[in-house]
């Protein structure tokens, strides 16, 4: 068991790596789509927006949306936008909305509404991203694990039993381009290869642009590289350098200063209890990262190796101590329970480190006990199950009634009404 990607040299074993990568994806990619379920979040709606207005107006405000965009009125959907100057901006990245573009684009050459079916080309685009990220964390397990038939597993465990599905997938939140970047980025860091690292540091840059608490990330991911990989470090900066300086445009462009870094949230509402906050945001009934994919238990034995071990797993242990920066930037954040939404979803990037770490706990000690198997396989049920109605019956009503969640934040560790039992009910009332 070695920590590398770069075992299969010939053409023939990469092309069969990038098949059988591909497969899992498409097969992603097909029930994605068959759920058809679109969530239609406000965060996301700036991203539904924005091709509409560069392919109409070729700008990246939002002036056109609002009939009063001038100085002295008030903006509808005051929390997702904000006024400078004289454009109506997004207060989120613009990120979610430029990947949202290509299939704008190709809906208006085949003479589609861009503007009447937002919903579904805002669909479609989540769905492909989610789906372009399983063929990344599938092709980096083909060469992280020792067996095929793992990276298979876990390929199709981190498509179906993680808010993969039920979160990236069925909107155009910051998570699904966040998903596909940083899972990008991880198989270049394996691959060993110089392009590889080009690749990584470009895929990093656009990580934290489209969701700063992905610095978490690149910060680890560039400490490896410094200590482990020195001679790299230019070719890792070089790949990072173009989103940089893009990110740095738009921020002195339309916000006024380098130090927007994209977008228009100020660095508020940090510092609350982080002890309770991380219990919520990993344990609660309603918000847990262990309950709404209960496999991921599994997988803490390997991290524990991993920590106490860094100098055999130097990479996974940065993406590790990346984990816990997100973790500890969620937990410290006021709103750690995320809003009005499924599951852990402030803590999706963490999804595919996880997913990394539990295929090699697979390999190493659950597939050699007759009860780790039997443990691994009805927690993955569970988990896909959980994310099965996620991501086909959400929501369910449990985020406003009977109080608004984020009126109630307590409501998070109410285990009598959950938002789990409610869509489970639904699943029964509609079979």
């Amino acid at each position: 068991m070695h920590e590398t990607c770069g075992r299969a040299r010939s053409p023939r074993a990469a092309w069969a790596r990038v098949s059988i990568a591909l497969a899992v994806a498409l097969a992603a990619l097909l029930v994605y789509q068959l759920t058809d379920n679109h969530v239609r979040s406000g965060d996301t709606f700036p991203a539904r927006l924005l091709p509409i207005s560069i392919l109409n107006e070729g700008n990246l405000d939002f002036n056109e949306f609002h009939r009063n965009a001038g100085p002295g009125h008030q903006l509808e959907e005051d929390y997702m936008f904000t006024r400078v100057g004289d454009r109506v901006l997004s207060y989120y990245s613009i990120v979610p909305g430029l990947v949202n573009l290509p299939v704008h684009w190709v809906a208006r050459q085949l003479g589609r509404d861009n503007r009447a079916d937002m919903q579904l080309l805002g669909r479609t685009t989540a769905s492909l991203v989610a789906a372009c990220s399983v063929f990344f964390v599938t092709w980096t397990l083909l060469g992280l694990c020792e067996r095929t038939s793992t990276a298979v597993i876990f390929g199709a465990l981190y498509a179906f039993g993680t808010t993969a599905w039920s979160v990236a997938a069925t909107g155009l939140w910051q998570h699904g381009p966040s998903l596909l970047f940083l899972s990008a980025a991880f198989a270049g860091l394996f691959s060993r290869r110089r392009l590889g690292i080009l690749a990584a540091g470009f895929f990093l840059g656009m990580a934290v642009w489209n969701r700063l608490p992905n610095a978490g990330f690149a910060l680890t991911a560039s400490g490896y590289v410094a200590i482990y990989r020195p001679r790299d470090l230019y070719w890792l900066f070089a790949g990072a350098s173009l989103p940089a300086l893009a990110m740095f445009g738009y921020s002195w462009s339309h916000w006024g200063s380098l130090w927007a870094l994209g977008e228009g949230h100020q660095l508020a509402g940090f510092g609350g209890p982080l002890l309770p906050n991380l219990a919520g945001i990993l344990l609660s009934p309603n918000r847990g990262f262990f309950v709404f994919t209960p496999v991921f238990a599994l997988a803490l034995p390997m991290l524990f190796k991993v920590l106490i071990a860094p100098r055999r797993w130097p990479l996974l242990f940065a993406l590790s101590l990346g984990t816990f920066a997100v973790l500890l930037a969620h937990s410290l954040w006021s709103v750690w329970w995320g809003g009005e939404c499924f599951g852990y979803r402030l803590l999706t990037e963490m999804v595919p480190v996880w997913i990394f770490l539990l295929a090699l706990s697979w390999e190493r000690w659950i597939i050699h006990s007759r009860t780790g198997v039997i443990c691994f396989a009805t927690l993955a049920t569970l988990s896909v199950y959980i994310h099965f109605l996620g991501g086909v019956y959400y929501p369910s009503g449990w985020n406003t009634s009977p109080r608004s969640i984020d009126e109630d934040p307590g409501r998070a560790w109410d285990y009598r009404d959950t938002e789990i039992g409610r869509l489970h009910r639904v699943f029964l009332d509609r079979v």
